[in-house]
């Protein structure tokens, strides 16, 4: 036989030996393809980023560096990573290796190993958005705390460590092809120790930034407990990607302890996926307020009164303000005072009375986000 010959027998041998009693089924095996759940998460992120992006842009009409963050890895998540995903689900994922040949292991090791450096690709601009949204939310401009000490070092760390993912995933042997090719000889570093380093500093950085903001959320004196709680459910929505991440991190333990590559990569594949998905519903949730807020100022009767507010003049207007304050006006007060502060409704509102307001360039940097806050200190 010919060179070419045996390397086609080996390509259609089962890439491996069936466990005792087990018949291999190469036609249609058993697998975890899950298409309306891929979908569902995919409309999910979808949804909820262009929320976000549609209530900074035509809402708050400002932008800044974390949607551009957001967006950046919404696009990858989109454009690359799921596109690798659908192919991988077409194989279809999951299935126990006995029940594939080898030319199909191959393909299933090539398209996995490009979903990895898709998924490294968009988890970095991912977790940097919810990162500086925590800067921005909790660090007031100029402070030096142990909030933005530590923003700043997950969002070092993160970038660092998943760049040198990349870059490792990218050339972990030498012919590349080596990397999915197992009928090809080559150089190549403990790849699987790769993942399980990759899925446990995941894991830990998801909790650090699950952590950060509860941390500063409970530490405001000067917010009522119910406030409290409301704010830290909106953040600890990120709650739900730290367990995906820590089971995604089991499924890497069982890879890296069984000879079944491809069903325990397709476990471990399916947890990016809800990963993702509620790494992108923490970091857009918190303008959610904000846009419920406009939603129902657009209601037909919102709508017929700004009308009406618009024909009869500041006569109107004026005497709401009055009706408001349960009196009239006194001509030459000062008015209450507000600053923004946050993408969410009200962070912060006056409970005893007395107000401070900062001073004019930090209140500039802080009104970006254009929602309503109030400041206030005790007596």
């Amino acid at each position: 036989m010919s060179p070419d010959q045996i390397h086609a027998l080996i390509l259609e041998s089962p890439a491996l030996m069936p466990p005792p009693g087990v018949t291999p089924d190469f036609v249609n095996p058993p697998n975890l393809r899950n298409d309306p759940l891929t979908i569902s998460l995919l409309v999910i992120s979808t949804i909820v980023v262009w929320s976000r992006l549609y209530t900074k842009a035509r809402i708050v009409k400002k932008l800044v560096l974390e949607d551009y963050a957001l967006l950046l890895a919404w696009v990858v998540y989109l454009g690359a990573f799921h596109t690798y995903v659908y192919k991988i689900h077409m194989l279809p994922t999951g299935v126990h290796q006995w029940n594939l040949e080898i030319k199909d292991l191959i393909r299933s090791l090539k398209l996995f190993h490009y979903a990895e450096i898709m998924y490294a690709l968009s988890i970095v601009p991912l977790k940097a958005a919810i990162i500086l949204q925590c800067l921005r939310v909790f660090v007031p401009p100029g402070v030096r705390d142990l909030t933005f000490w530590a923003c700043c070092l997950l969002l070092v760390a993160n970038t660092v460590f998943y760049s040198a993912v990349i870059f490792i995933e990218a050339f972990s042997c030498v012919p590349m092809e080596a990397i999915w090719d197992i009928t090809i000889e080559g150089k190549c570093i403990n790849r699987l120790s790769l993942h399980y380093i990759s899925a446990a500093f995941n894991s830990a950085s998801d909790i650090c930034v699950l952590i950060l903001p509860q941390r500063a959320i409970w530490g405001l004196e000067t917010m009522k407990t119910k406030r409290k709680w409301g704010l830290s459910a909106l953040f600890f929505l990120g709650a739900f990607a730290c367990v995906s991440s820590i089971v995604r991190l089991y499924y890497t333990v069982l890879l890296y302890r069984s000879h079944d590559v491809s069903y325990h990569t397709g476990q471990m594949g399916i947890w990016t996926e809800p990963e993702l998905t509620c790494g992108f519903v923490a970091a857009s949730v918190p303008v959610f307020p904000r846009l419920f807020q406009h939603s129902r100022n657009q209601t037909p009767f919102a709508q017929i009164g700004a009308a009406f507010r618009k024909l009869f003049g500041k006569d109107l207007d004026m005497s709401g303000k009055q009706l408001a304050h349960g009196g009239d006006l006194q001509a030459g007060a000062p008015p209450r005072k507000f600053v923004s502060d946050v993408d969410f409704h009200e962070l912060v509102r006056e409970t005893d009375g007395t107000e401070k307001t900062m001073g004019s360039g930090e209140s500039d940097a802080l009104q970006e986000d254009g929602v309503t806050v109030a400041v206030r200190r005790g007596v």
